[in-house]
């Protein structure tokens, strides 16, 4: 299938959105959370971080809202070829690659974290705390493995258990190749029957309960690739760019709808749809992002603007960066801010690392993305061919 470069694109903004999160998160954590103390949160007193956290321009450092998109665009990415040529030969196929292509990039960058740790490199420990990141910052690659722990780790605890104490970013891991399961199940069985939208929505609130919220994106993504199959016209430029604007507001409030407790956010513009005792956040994240992915696939200016060749170089990256971006910051950012904290005041500390890790993550993610994750796919196929006999089976097709 040809390649989509638009959604390359979005895949380099929504890489540096979980990086603008996790720096934010390390250095000034009040712009995320809407206060630099509990006490401030629980204030009525307006702030510049509130107006950050509490609305819109919360997308821009939000790493969950990344996350969800991430996930919408994989379940709409795996299912638009398959809707378009259905295969099951190739289908079973993409099950078996996809745990290789996940496992192991993670590998390599668990090693990376194992020498990191042989090496003495970690210095998050040394960052000033706040009442918002104390029990967040300081435990980041705390855990120690031997080698075999690893190993047993990268192909074993990451994919099929979640349990990421090694690694943090690698939490999203296990829904990464579920949700993709849970995808090609469904493409499966919308080759017997005639309501398939029907049967997503089934499965999608049914991952919603036994497999956790996150596989709903996933779902999300697979509809949205069945509508566009259906090629829906509208009957007028005018109705079709209203249509358009509604529902990118939507979309927009319902993805920023923020981390935080009910006391507050009863006080701030997504009361509206706040409901007591539900965990709503990623619920509102996964349909305002279908709802903006929607929105993009039907405008062809964004879908330019996405097409600009820095943002597909990211974008090419965007794995790479996703995986190393975290042990970047707790290694090179962390030391150097360490060495300029000693002269230079916190900010400026804080601007200067920002400016350096940004180029020096870059540097990192291609050497990772040369290295290992443009060499998988082939290995992958190569395993699926060789040792299981994929390649022969379809060949005989």
């Amino acid at each position: 299938m040809q390649r989509i470069h638009f959604i390359d694109g979005l895949r380099g903004i929504l890489a540096l959105i979980v990086f603008f999160h996790h720096f934010i998160l390390m250095f000034f954590p009040a712009y995320y959370y809407g206060c630099s103390n509990i006490a401030e949160g629980f204030s009525t007193a307006g702030s510049i971080y509130k107006t950050i956290a509490y609305t819109p321009l919360n997308l821009l450092i939000n790493g969950n809202f990344a996350v969800v998109f991430f996930f919408v665009l994989s379940g709409y990415v795996l299912s638009i070829k398959y809707l378009r040529n259905f295969s099951s030969q190739l289908l079973s196929q993409d099950v078996f690659k996809r745990y290789f292509r996940l496992s192991i990039p993670i590998l390599a960058s668990c090693l990376m974290v194992y020498l990191a740790h042989r090496f003495s490199l970690l210095h998050n420990r040394f960052v000033p705390v706040s009442q918002m990141n104390e029990s967040w910052l300081p435990n980041l690659f705390k855990q120690d493995y031997p080698l075999w722990r690893v190993i047993t780790f990268s192909f074993l605890d990451a994919i099929f258990l979640g349990k990421t104490p090694y690694n943090s970013v690698l939490w999203t891991m296990v829904f990464e190749f579920f949700g993709a399961l849970v995808v090609f199940l469904l493409l499966f069985i919308n080759q017997f029957n005639k309501r398939p939208v029907a049967v997503v929505s089934f499965f999608a609130i049914l991952g919603f309960c036994v497999g956790g919220i996150y596989i709903l994106p996933f779902c999300l993504g697979l509809i949205i690739a069945y509508i566009q199959q259906k090629n829906i016209q509208f009957n007028s430029s005018m109705i079709r760019r209203a249509i358009l604007l509604v529902l990118s507001i939507a979309g927009f409030y319902l993805a920023s709808y923020p981390s935080a407790p009910y006391e507050i956010l009863a006080r701030h513009m997504h009361r509206w749809i706040l409901i007591k005792d539900f965990p709503g956040m990623v619920l509102y994240e996964a349909m305002g992002c279908a709802l903006l992915f929607f929105v993009l696939l039907n405008s062809k200016s964004i879908q330019r603007f996405l097409s600009v060749k820095p943002l597909l170089f990211i974008g090419k990256l965007s794995f790479s960066v996703y995986l190393t971006h975290l042990l970047v910051l707790c290694t090179f950012s962390s030391w150097l801010f360490e060495k300029l904290y000693l002269t230079h005041t916190f900010t400026q500390s804080a601007q200067i690392v920002f400016g350096c890790t940004f180029f020096v993550l870059l540097i990192v993610a291609y050497v990772f993305y040369k290295a290992v994750e443009q060499p998988t796919p082939r290995l992958a196929k190569f395993i699926a061919g060789n040792w299981f006999g994929f390649e022969k089976e379809n060949k005989k097709l």
